[in-house]
């Protein structure tokens, strides 16, 4: 654009230039060329900004092409029903086996229950099945930061949908599954992660409740988590209250 080509030399070929260019836009500046005149060295202005923009946009797209959140959620290989309060409680244990290695927050879960239900359309004898869904309430279900071991409690009271079932006997084989689903933000990415683990009715430890896996360590005051004793239990006391022993609401026929 200015006599003399862009660095002052009217003998620099095109490929000298190109190598100019490829010098300036990678920042490497060997020194042997450079701009002469207003218009070139604005070019060069130029061509730097959109040079270090495209940098920044190619490396964000590889980062969260190939940079993936993880975590590594550690379940509880049963569920505990145990009386907390005088009222019948299933606990569940999840844990973040990193630790502060990988920093998880906003962690929230959900606890639902899948069953099948009978029913009975009119002027029909068969009777037809389906399933159904319904999430169980659990005591806390957000955590603001899960660096530990969280224990998840339902309540089994009058505002549950297990409310009457009896675990070791009929109808509880009418529940096909409880899943559990947790996610959280890593805190390095800001991605979420997400863990989801099932269990069955035959994975329900009745009449026990979850062994503790913290110590604290007075000399150095730090509270160590034993991951071995994730799904350990002791026996405790469970009882059902006397209104809702014998009851079965999700097995009765259902007429539509």
């Amino acid at each position: 654009l200015e006599p003399g080509g862009c660095c002052g030399d009217p003998t620099m070929t095109f490929a000298q230039t190109f190598d100019f260019a490829v010098q300036t836009s990678s920042t490497i500046g060997y020194g042997g060329y450079w701009p002469k005149g207003y218009i070139n060295n604005a070019l060069v202005v130029l061509q730097s900004i959109l040079s270090i923009c495209l940098a920044t946009v190619y490396a964000g797209l590889l980062f969260f092409k190939y940079i993936t959140p993880v975590a590594n959620f550690e379940f509880s290989e049963v569920i505990t029903l145990s009386n907390v309060m005088g009222v019948p409680c299933l606990e569940i244990r999840v844990g973040n086996a990193d630790g502060n290695a990988n920093k998880l927050i906003n962690a929230d879960a959900t606890l639902c229950v899948t069953s099948i239900q009978q029913y009975r359309c009119p002027h029909e004898l068969k009777l037809r099945k389906t399933e159904e869904t319904e999430e169980l309430q659990l005591v806390v279900s957000s955590r603001h930061r899960l660096d530990g071991v969280w224990t998840l409690r339902h309540f089994i009271d009058d505002k549950s949908p297990l409310y009457g079932f009896r675990f070791d006997e009929f109808p509880a084989n009418t529940i096909r599954a409880l899943t559990l689903n947790v996610k959280a933000i890593q805190m390095i990415t800001k991605g979420e992660v997400y863990g989801q683990t099932r269990y069955h009715v035959e994975d329900i430890m009745i009449g026990h409740r979850f062994e503790d896996q913290v110590t604290w360590d007075e000399e150095s005051r730090t509270a160590f988590i034993d991951y071995s004793k994730m799904s350990s239990t002791t026996p405790s006391m469970v009882w059902y209250p006397k209104s809702a022993v014998h009851r079965y609401p999700k097995s009765a026929v259902h007429h539509v």
